[in-house]
C-alpha cells in the first residue's frame, strides 16, 4: 500500500513519541514491508494525542496499573489497564491519558487484514467493527500468549509465529463476531469478586499459627495464590476492610484477651511481643487507637481474674 509506513519511518514515530510522552519504546522486530510491526516499551503515566498510524495496533499491559480514558476519532475507551488486559488502538487520531506501565504491542497493516479474511472466506471487519471492539479492554489468555511468544522469538515474525500467530489473533479478535464468550470482557474482568469463607478461614489459620510474628499483605495474598493489588480488593469485598487493618485489629483483640486473662506478672511489654510488636510504645499507641485507651487502663478497667 502507498500510505504504509517503512521499518525506519514506524522506529522514526516511536523515537519522537518517546521524546514528547517520556516512553521508551524499541522497535523488536518488522515482518517484510513492516506489515507486521513488534513494538515492546514503557512509559510514565501521561495524557496527550495519539496519531493514525495506518496499521491497527493490539497493546497488552505487562506490569502498570491505572485508569486509562482515551477519546478517539471513532472510538472511546474507558477502563483500567493491569497485567494481561488488552487493547486495540484504532485506525483513527485521539488523545486521552494513560498510566504508568510495560507494554508489548503488535501492529498489523490493512494488507495482513484483509488477505487473512480473503484466505478464510470471509469479509473483513469493517472500520465501526476495529472501532467497536477497540472501545473496549479485554483478556484472552490464548491471545496474550501468542504475544509473548513473539517477544521471546522477535525473529520469527516474520516466519511461522508471525504468520499463523497472526492468523489466530484476528480469529479470536474479529471472525467470531458476536461472540464474547470466550473473551474475558474487562468490563467483566473488573468485577471484583469476594474472598470466599473458606478462603478467609485460611487466612485467619495463617495468622493465628504467626501471631508472634509480622504477617504482611504479600503472604496472604500467596495463600489464595494472587497478586496483592487483587488480594487487597477481594478481601476487602469481603471483610469490609482492608487486609493490614483486619490483621491489626486480629492481633489487638488477641492481645485483650491474654490481657484479661493472664496475671499482672504478664507484663504489656511481652504481650506485645506475642503479636509480633517488637516496640512496645507503637503496640501501645496501637492499642490506644483500637480500644480508645492504653494497655494498662484497659487491663485494669476489663481484668477479669
Amino acid at each position: 500500500m502507498s500510505n504504509t509506513r517503512s521499518p525506519r519511518e514506524l522506529q522514526a514515530v516511536g523515537r519522537s513519541k518517546a521524546a514528547r510522552f517520556e516512553m521508551d519504546i524499541s522497535l523488536m522486530a518488522h515482518a517484510e514491508d513492516a506489515q507486521l510491526v513488534l513494538l515492546k516499551g514503557k512509559r510514565g503515566a501521561w495524557e496527550g494525542m495519539v496519531r493514525d498510524l495506518n496499521h491497527v495496533f493490539l497493546n497488552l499491559c505487562l506490569t502498570g496499573h491505572g485508569e486509562i480514558a482515551a477519546d478517539y476519532t471513532s472510538a472511546r475507551v474507558r477502563g483500567r489497564a493491569q497485567p494481561g488486559v488488552m487493547g486495540i488502538t484504532p485506525k483513527s487520531d485521539g488523545e486521552g491519558r494513560w498510566p504508568a506501565m510495560e507494554f508489548a504491542i503488535l501492529g498489523i497493516s490493512p494488507d495482513v487484514i484483509d488477505g487473512y479474511f480473503a484466505a478464510v472466506g470471509k469479509a473483513p471487519p469493517s472500520r465501526e467493527e476495529i472501532s467497536g471492539r477497540a472501545a473496549v479492554l479485554f483478556r484472552d489468555p490464548l491471545v496474550e500468549q501468542i504475544l509473548v511468544e513473539m517477544i521471546r522469538a522477535p525473529e520469527d515474525l516474520d516466519g511461522m509465529l508471525g504468520a499463523h500467530g497472526t492468523g489466530l489473533i484476528l480469529h479470536r479478535l474479529f471472525q467470531r463476531r458476536g461472540d464474547d464468550a470466550y473473551l474475558q470482557i474487562e468490563r467483566g474482568a473488573n468485577k471484583i469478586h469476594p474472598l470466599t469463607k473458606r478462603q478467609i478461614q485460611e487466612i485467619d489459620d495463617f495468622i493465628d499459627a504467626h501471631m508472634s510474628r509480622k504477617v504482611t499483605t504479600d503472604e496472604l495474598a500467596s495463600i489464595i495464590g494472587v497478586s496483592r493489588f487483587h488480594f487487597s480488593r477481594r478481601f476487602a469485598a469481603k471483610t469490609g476492610e482492608p487486609p493490614h487493618r483486619y490483621l491489626t485489629r486480629k492481633k489487638l483483640l488477641f492481645a485483650a484477651q491474654i490481657m484479661q486473662l493472664s496475671s499482672q506478672e504478664v507484663g504489656v511489654t511481652e504481650i506485645a511481643a506475642m503479636i509480633g510488636y517488637d516496640n512496645p510504645s507503637s503496640f501501645a499507641r496501637a492499642f490506644a487507637s483500637h480500644f480508645g485507651m492504653p494497655p494498662t487502663s484497659w487491663r485494669r478497667a476489663n481484668k477479669i481474674y
